[in-house]
């Protein structure tokens, strides 16, 4: 007599032994370095790419683990000055977010001690599950050739900027096309803000261009301290600069953020070999995806045109 149950479970397993494989053949095929993480760090599957650079002995320690291994622990841990690596700070507590389901993505640049100099990679962290907790894709990604056209004037690609390291409008702006093409499926959305130097001018004017660019630095400096890990943060214009931040939870997310930039940009900034504070009036303009529109070039138009006069605090 046939088990029907018995086939019935032969044939079960089969199909799910195919859709292993298909998804490992997936994997595989993709050009770029995928792992994927348990909730606790562990690594479940990397493709072959990710085999491959992990085969190097210059790759760090966090892009070599293997299958089985804590890839949370060789972040916060590995011994990545050994392989020359420049690491962001925060990308442990990042990366966590996407697994808790704080965020749904994550990502940042580091860099590489090459023989030609510095090899530039993008890390980006997805959340499998969309915003609840669970496991995460990881995903490196080779920007060599991005950074080699920033370094040819003649490309103009104009992709980060020489005097303060940010990226440029075109950096900002397909790092804003990666954030709104991973639209979550609650109320949070991307939201792009354009910070405005009012007075540089009469500070060139008054002090000198030295200190012009002291300001500028002093200011993305704190720029950079105010946003989280994983946004982007660019200079867009001699006297603007731009930041997209993911995974904001609607307008009352955006009054938080400008609420935190009027308390960073209202203080005096304190610029060397000047005894003197400086002030700087500033203007502030934000955008939300689906809000003010939901192409890029659209949101920074928005965010451009909103900016309002914000001024600094009366000395006293």
């Amino acid at each position: 007599m046939v088990d029907v149950d018995a086939m019935r479970a032969a044939a079960t397993a089969s199909s799910a032994q195919a859709e292993s494989e298909l998804k490992a053949a997936a994997l595989d095929a993709l050009h770029e370095r995928v792992a994927v993480i348990d909730v606790d760090g562990t690594v479940l599957t990397v493709n072959h790419a990710w085999r491959q650079f992990a085969a190097r002995p210059q790759t760090p320690v966090h892009a070599r683990v293997a299958v089985g291994a804590d890839y949370l622990r060789a972040v916060d841990h590995g011994t990545l000055g050994e392989s020359g690596m420049t690491l962001p700070v925060g990308i442990g507590a990042g990366m966590r977010a996407v697994i808790a389901g704080d965020r749904p993505r994550f990502e940042c640049e580091y860099s590489l001690r090459g023989a030609e100099g510095p090899d530039w990679y993008l890390l980006v962290v997805t959340a499998l599950s969309g915003s609840a907790a669970g496991p995460a894709v990881v995903t490196h990604i080779d920007i060599a050739a991005r950074r080699q056209t920033d370094a040819n004037p003649a490309s103009g690609g104009n992709l980060h900027d020489p005097l303060t390291g940010l990226p440029g409008r075109t950096l900002l702006r397909d790092r804003l096309a990666m954030s709104l093409a991973q639209r979550p499926v609650d109320e949070r959305r991307t939201a792009v803000f354009v910070v405005g130097l009012v007075d540089l001018q009469v500070i060139a004017d008054d002090l000198g261009p030295f200190v012009v660019d002291e300001v500028l630095i002093e200011v993305v400096r704190r720029l950079q301290a105010a946003v989280r890990p994983g946004d982007t943060i660019a200079r867009v214009g001699p006297a603007q600069i731009a930041f997209v931040c993911s995974s904001v939870r609607g307008p009352m997310g955006v009054q938080a953020i400008r609420m935190r930039l009027a308390r960073v940009l209202g203080e005096p900034l304190r610029i060397t070999g000047h005894p003197a504070p400086v002030w700087i009036r500033t203007t502030v303009g934000s955008a939300l995806d689906g809000v003010d529109g939901v192409e890029p070039d659209g949101l920074l138009l928005a965010a451009d045109e909103a900016r309002q006069v914000e001024a600094p605090r009366d000395a006293c």
